[in-house]
Parts: C-alpha cells; sequence; structure tokens
C-alpha cells in the first residue's frame, strides 16, 4: 500500500485495503467496505484504541453510517500504519478524552511501535499523573516528556476535535453514556495488563465499538455545544475552540483578542497563593436594620485564602463542614438566606404556594448579573490592566444586543433570524461565564481570585439588601437563589414591589428580568417544580432531568424520572399519579443509575463501575460494592439492566414508583406526611 499526493497536501488511497473475513469478525456490527474507506474525505468519525501487551486496536466509526473500520495486530505481526495515517488525515475525528490519549497513541502507531512498546507508551500517558492529599495535581510525565522518551512526533495539522472537556463535568464516558440511555453500558472486559486470547481479543473488540457508538450519543448530545465553538471560533479569528470547555473558550478569546489590542501575548499572572486578602464592598451597599448591618461587617471582617488550586476559601463565610463551622446565614423576617462563595441561597422546605385570587408570584432575576458588577464598577485582572475591560465590555454588549434582536424576531414571528441571533447570544453567553469560572484557575491567563470574591459576594450583598427592602414593605419574599428571588404579593402591592426593583436598578445600575408564576412547589431552593402562568413548566433538581445548575440531562444521573413525571402531571394537569407510571412504556422514565466506585455486583455477576437498574416486582437482592460488599444506596429490588431490553419489561415494580410519586407530593409541602 502507498499514497499518493494530491491537491491540498492531502493523501489519497491507491490500493486496495484487505478487511478481516466476516468469520473473524464475532460481532453484530457492519463494517465499512472498500468504496466507503475509499470514499470518506471530509466525514466525521470517532475513534477509540485498546491496548494490551500483546494487542492493539484501533476503530473507527462514520456517524452518518454507523459502520466500522478497525486495525488491530498482535504480537508478531504488523499493524496497517498507511491505512490509519490515511484515515486520520482524511477525516474529521472526533475522540473522548482523545487529545490527551488516543490521538498520542495513534502517532505511536503510524510510527510503527510494536505491542509491547504500545503498552509502555499506554501506561506513561495513563499513569502520568497523580494528585496528592490536598486535590494539587503532580505532573510526572507530560505530552512532550513521552514523545521525547520514545522518539516519535504528534501527527498534527488534522481535523479532529475531543468531546471530553465540551461535555459539562469531568466523568467518564459509561457515565455519560447511562444518562444518556444507551443502549449497552459495558466495562472493559479483561484487566488492562492481561495477555489476551483470540476470543478475548474479539471481546474486546466488540467492547470498543461499543464506546464509539457512545461517542457518537455524547457527539449527538453535543452538537449544539460544537456548534457555538465553531461561532465563537469564526467570530474571534477563526481559532479552533471546538475541544474546549466554556472556561478554556473564553480564555483562548481573551489570549487572542488581547494580543491583538497589545500587541503580544499576555502572560499568567505570579501570584503568592499563601496571600490572604479581605473583600471591600462598592459604595451603595448598605442596609437598614441592625441585623443585616452587622452581616455586612461580619462579611468585610472575613479573610479569604486560597487552596492549592488557587481557589478561594473562607471559612468563615462559606463554613467548614469538617470543623462543623456553618456557613453564614442572614435572618430576614424569619427566613434563613444563607451566605457562601458561590452565591445566596434561601433556607426553605417543603413550600407549596399556588397563587390566590388577587395574589401574584413573580420570579425578579438579574440580567447579565456578574458581567455587568464587573463592568459598572470597572474591576479587571490587576495583570491584564483595563484591556480585560474593553474585550469584556464589548462581548457583554454584543451579547446582550443579540438577545435582544432575538426577542424581537420572535415577537414578530420571524424565524429565521429568531434562530439566527439566539445562535450568537448563546455563544457569546458562554464565553462571558467561562470567563468567570477561570477566575478562580491558578493554571489560568484569567487567575484573579480577589475579583471572583468581590463579584460573587457584592452580588449576594445586593440580593440581600433587595429582599429586605421588601420584607420592610410587608412584601413577602418566598425564596432566593445567586442573582434573583420570588415573591408572593398582593395586586394592591404590585406598583410599591415595581418602584423598589427600578430604583434598586437605577442605584446599582443593573437590569431585572421577570417571570410570572401560577404556583411554586419546592423541596428546597435547588430543586422545585414552578407553573407559569402561560402554562409552561419549569422544573429544576431532582425533578429535573437535566439536575439544579446543568442546562442538559448529561449533568446528572437518571433516578426514576417517571417519578417526577407523574408529579408534575398531577400538579399542572391534575392526572392520578397511578395513572401516569402504569400507563408509561418508555422503560428510560423507569431507570436508576449510580457511579459505585471499585465496581458493582449482583449476587456475583460484575456489573461495573456505572450501575444501571429498575425496581422489579418480587426481586429480593441488592447491588453491592465489590470491594466492601456493602451495598448500594436504594439497590433493594434492583434489576439490572445494562442493557435495554427492545420491549418494556414485564416485573417492573409500579407499586414502589407510586410510593415514590406519593412522598415527593409530602417532601414540596403538597401534602402533609400524617396522611401516608
Amino acid at each position: 500500500m502507498f499514497f499518493e499526493q494530491s491537491k491540498g497536501n492531502s493523501k489519497k488511497l491507491r490500493t486496495k485495503v484487505n478487511l478481516i473475513a466476516p468469520e473473524r469478525q464475532g460481532i453484530p456490527f457492519e463494517l465499512m467496505t472498500v468504496p466507503q474507506i475509499q470514499s470518506c474525505v471530509g466525514r466525521e468519525m470517532t475513534f477509540d484504541c485498546e491496548i494490551y501487551r500483546n494487542y492493539s486496536l484501533v476503530v473507527f466509526m462514520d456517524v452518518l453510517t454507523k459502520r466500522f473500520l478497525y486495525l488491530e495486530m498482535t504480537t508478531g505481526e504488523q499493524l496497517d500504519t498507511e491505512l490509519i495515517s490515511y484515515m486520520m488525515y482524511q477525516i474529521c475525528s472526533i475522540g473522548f478524552n482523545s487529545n490527551k490519549y488516543d490521538l498520542i497513541i495513534v502517532s505511536a502507531m503510524i510510527h510503527g511501535f510494536d505491542c509491547n512498546t504500545l503498552k509502555e507508551i499506554s501506561d506513561d500517558i495513563i499513569k502520568k499523573n497523580r494528585v496528592d492529599k490536598d486535590g494539587e495535581v503532580k505532573f510526572e510525565l507530560r505530552e512532550n516528556d513521552i514523545l521525547e522518551k520514545w522518539n516519535f512526533k504528534l501527527i498534527r495539522k488534522i481535523n479532529t476535535y475531543d468531546l471530553y472537556e465540551v461535555a459539562p463535568l469531568d466523568d467518564s464516558l459509561k457515565k455519560y453514556a447511562a444518562r444518556m440511555h444507551a443502549k449497552r453500558l459495558q466495562e472493559l472486559p479483561y484487566p488492562e495488563d492481561a495477555i489476551l486470547t483470540l476470543d478475548q481479543r474479539i471481546k474486546t473488540r466488540e467492547y470498543c465499538f461499543v464506546d464509539n457508538q457512545n461517542t457518537d450519543l455524547l457527539r449527538n448530545e453535543l452538537v449544539e455545544q460544537i456548534e457555538l465553538r465553531r461561532n465563537v471560533g469564526k467570530m474571534y479569528g477563526g481559532i479552533d475552540l471546538r475541544s474546549k470547555s466554556d472556561a478554556q473558550m473564553a480564555e483562548a478569546v481573551f489570549i487572542s483578542e488581547l494580543t491583538k489590542l497589545n500587541g503580544r501575548r499576555p502572560y499568567k499572572p505570579e501570584y503568592n497563593l499563601d496571600r490572604v486578602f479581605t473583600y471591600t464592598p462598592p459604595a451603595f451597599i448598605h442596609f437598614q436594620t441592625p441585623e443585616l448591618q452587622a452581616i455586612l461587617e461580619k462579611v468585610k471582617a472575613c479573610r479569604f485564602s486560597l487552596r492549592a488550586n488557587g481557589s478561594p476559601r473562607c471559612d468563615e463565610l462559606a463554613g467548614n463542614k469538617d470543623l462543623g463551622i456553618p456557613a453564614l446565614t442572614a435572618q430576614i423576617n424569619g427566613r434563613g438566606y444563607t451566605m457562601g462563595l458561590g452565591g445566596l441561597h434561601s433556607t426553605e422546605h417543603r413550600q407549596t404556594i399556588v397563587a390566590a385570587p388577587g395574589w401574584g408570584l413573580f420570579d425578579t432575576d438579574f440580567a447579565s448579573f456578574y458581567p455587568l458588577l464587573i463592568l459598572n464598577n470597572e474591576w479587571f485582572p490587576a495583570h491584564l490592566g483595563r484591556g480585560f475591560l474593553i474585550i469584556f465590555a464589548k462581548i457583554v454588549n454584543d451579547r446582550l444586543s443579540a438577545k435582544e434582536k432575538a426577542t424581537l424576531a420572535k415577537a414578530l414571528a420571524n424565524k429565521d433570524d429568531e434562530a439566527a441571533w439566539k445562535v450568537i447570544a448563546d455563544s457569546l453567553k458562554i464565553t462571558i461565564n467561562g470567563s468567570f469560572g477561570k477566575f478562580g484557575s491558578v493554571f489560568s491567563l484569567l487567575f484573579s481570585p480577589d475579583l471572583l470574591i468581590q463579584t460573587t459576594v457584592t452580588g449576594q450583598l445586593i440580593l440581600l439588601m433587595l429582599i429586605e427592602a421588601c420584607e420592610l414593605a410587608a412584601i413577602r419574599v418566598v425564596s432566593a437563589n445567586t442573582d434573583g428571588f420570588v415573591v408572593y404579593l398582593q395586586e394592591s402591592q404590585r406598583e410599591l414591589f415595581d418602584r423598589i426593583v427600578k430604583g434598586f436598578e437605577g442605584l446599582s445600575n443593573l437590569k431585572t428580568e421577570e417571570t410570572a408564576y401560577k404556583a411554586l412547589y419546592s423541596r428546597d431552593v435547588n430543586s422545585y417544580i414552578a407553573v407559569k402562568t402561560d402554562g409552561e413548566v419549569k422544573v429544576k433538581g431532582e425533578y429535573s432531568e437535566k439536575g439544579s445548575t446543568g442546562n442538559t440531562r448529561l449533568s446528572k444521573n437518571p433516578e426514576g424520572l417517571i417519578i417526577a413525571d407523574a408529579v408534575v402531571a398531577y400538579l399542572t394537569k391534575g392526572t392520578p399519579i397511578v395513572q401516569t407510571i402504569r400507563e408509561c412504556r418508555d422503560v428510560r422514565r423507569f431507570l436508576l443509575v449510580k457511579n459505585v466506585k471499585g465496581g458493582g455486583h449482583q449476587a456475583g455477576r460484575y456489573l461495573g463501575k456505572t450501575v444501571r437498574w429498575v425496581y422489579g416486582k418480587g426481586v429480593r437482592e441488592t447491588i453491592n460494592y465489590v470491594d466492601s460488599g456493602n451495598t448500594v444506596g436504594g439497590s433493594y429490588g434492583a434489576f439490572p439492566l445494562m442493557d435495554l431490553p427492545d420491549e418494556f419489561p414485564d416485573n417492573i415494580d409500579h407499586d414502589r414508583y407510586i410510593a415514590y410519586a406519593l412522598s415527593a407530593l409530602v417532601d414540596i409541602g403538597y401534602v402533609k406526611e400524617t396522611l401516608f
């Protein structure tokens, strides 16, 4: 086999490709044909590698056709390095943690290393980092060290991106697969130091095929996020942001823009991690009651220090569970508001409020709360200078303008314009939020813990000022969280409330947005069901597939979604709990997923580190930890479903899900516990 240079410095496959005969596959997956391989230029394909002492494997999957190509070798054999090189230079390759592992391994494969050497390189990559007891990463062997040690080069100028940082959490592909209801959850079938037999190699290949399918599921889940990154990259000079987290993307944008502005690349700050600093409130922060005036003095007296990774800490403000120190809590008209390093949280629980005739329930949020605080007060990282504010202001203003234009287009029923402006607004929003997230990272160009604390603490004090003003005017505040609060007031109080909010907007130079609710059902401030006046339902935390802080189901393990379905249907439509649960034929709504450190088993059957089950009628077993034998929480009566069935199971324990839904009505204060 050989290659021929063609226009654009791409490589063209010129010879036939020999595939493993079907009788050797042993797997129910469709393979790519030779013509399909030869016409793969520009196609998006997932890829993944598996490396053992006597077996090396790389698998590609076409995301459009779902067909596979795999290349493998065992001890004494030679890998088809030219075909691997052809694939990597012709396709858009998509991986999970591929930038830190698979691309290095594929580069080593192309170099021509044998199985044993590839395994040693793999071990160097996997074992290169360790974390000490303080959470600090100790780098034992970096990527360049690996390349230098083994004397090969990383393949460059290829079209590739990595989903690992784009996904919302630092998690495994197996966990994400479970959250996306993947057809199959499967662990690596053999220990990483095993010498594989022929049958084991076939099973390992099948496992790698499944990993590619799950990578494709994740790619499909993140299509919007990838498109936003493409969009931001185009807006800021064509930089490739597809593999970056929100925070990494923001940092790349600021590096690019500051370099253009100043004519030189900005530098990371030199910062003394032993430094202790305090908080200084803006001049407009003041309180009317002695209780809150005392809170302000306590906040000003707080001393902030830094963890090893640069994130701020303050036991007096955020508390310390290990030392038994509670977070600072303000009491306003009998309701508690807990402060911290991230945001304000009210302390209600089991609260149901249904707006009575003549009453209104309103959620007031600050628009672009933290960004506008930074701009209004002209705060900036000291080492970046005022150039930071110039760039930040442009991004924030462009985002607000795009958001307004999207809203106007929606009102005019212009769907194309609405979608176009929404893409721009969303792209700039994640850039803004991402930059804020880097203020607390010692590894970042944007590292500025003083600015992080100045912003978050000021935001909390602003909310407390507004809550105090409302309560002094006899307007009842029923909830507050980070950048907004909810009031329950009589129609006769509406004009007074508007004056309070507008007056405060003028004082702080901030803007607010309002949403009207018909009802609010809260287990606590982070888990609630809110019914808007137009009938739309907003769910958070335990009642949402997306959790309390995420905007995607990738952020949370499913825990019997049918329970929340039944509760929401009952509260909003009056549908009986029993009806919703018994009529549902989608097994995915009944699934529960748990992460099991060290792996879990049931009656000796190993299930893996991510386990998935439904509650089954007549099932008396539990799932247990392999290491300790302890029971996995909530797993009594669990019927494992590591592979999703094609038909709805006939042994679902509907009564158990019904009981949990009824209990949820107690949790939100809708009914009294004594009724059960």
